[in-house]
């Protein structure tokens, strides 16, 4: 299990962690890691808990920052909601394909 730590709030487990390099001109300009996350450990300070009793965690307490690349950082200063998309998207991906030929 690979672990990682989150700003001093928490921290990570992973497993079916991979590396991958991605490269310009023959250097490795950067490394992407991948793994599957299966347990984490937070600050109580930084959760919520749902009408139901499922805990969570509460962005806003929490203010995780990511790395995007470079000497390039951001942080999570609003969330939303998506609604995942259904089966229709799907259906008119392959009606599309079938008018393009």
């Amino acid at each position: 299990m690979l672990g990682g730590t989150l700003k001093g709030q928490g921290q990570m487990g992973c497993v079916d962690v991979s590396f991958f390099s991605a490269c310009s001109k023959g250097e490795v300009t950067a490394t992407i890691i991948i793994g599957e996350v299966v347990l984490v450990h937070v600050l109580e300070a930084v959760t919520g808990k749902t009408g139901h009793g499922h805990v969570f965690v509460e962005f806003d307490k929490y203010a995780p920052v990511s790395r995007l690349g470079g000497n390039t950082y951001a942080r999570i200063t609003e969330t939303y909601d998506l609604p995942r998309p259904g089966k229709e998207w799907q259906q008119r991906d392959a009606m599309v394909s079938k008018a393009k030929n």
